[in-house]
């Protein structure tokens, strides 16, 4: 991991309050489905940064969901949602931005990582709230794949879609800095 300085603090600190104030934004569709932009600090984060800074400011940011106020089922749950889920962004981390191309693969594999937590979050812990008839059995797996398959595809592709606009106009924020 890189050397712990002011300006890594500051960056980690900034991306992380970035995504818990985004992420009060009112961000659902049909009660089922929502877009997360909280990710697009996060994501722009660990490209700059690298694997372990992301894996860590995902950390920070579950944590302190949980401290503002994360709806907790379980303790599993808030395993699976608050920490492991959020920590998935960091693998956005792994890929070096070199190009849009790099951008948009960071921001699907790391959403779509995100997002499988909450995919098996939903069919062990969230089957009260499917749909009327779809709450038991693989009619609850179809739900949660559907809910937490078409969320993950709009979050990531407005990330992917911000964060190039972002290179396109700033590429500046994607140098790399280890």
């Amino acid at each position: 991991m890189p050397r712990i300085n002011t300006r890594l603090i500051v960056e980690i600190a900034l991306a992380v309050t970035l995504a818990l104030v985004l992420n009060l934004i009112p961000h659902s569709i049909a009660e089922t489905f929502y877009v997360e932009i909280g990710v697009i600090p996060m994501i722009l984060l660990s490209l700059r940064r690298g694997l372990k800074v992301g894996l860590l400011a995902g950390f920070i940011w579950g944590l302190l969901s949980i401290v503002m106020g994360a709806e907790i089922l379980q303790i599993v749950q808030a395993l699976m949602e608050y920490i492991l889920a959020p920590i998935s962004i960091g693998f956005a981390g792994a890929f070096r931005p070199r190009g849009r191309g790099q951008i948009i693969a960071a921001s699907f594999v790391a959403v779509f990582i995100k997002y499988f937590w909450h995919f098996l979050a939903g069919i062990a812990f969230w089957g009260a709230y499917a749909w009327p008839g779809w709450s038991h059995g693989f009619l609850l797996v179809l739900y949660s794949g559907i809910a937490n398959g078409v969320s993950a595809l709009l979050t990531a592709s407005l990330a992917a879609i911000v964060l190039v606009l972002i290179w396109y106009k700033q590429p500046k924020f994607f140098d790399i800095i280890d």
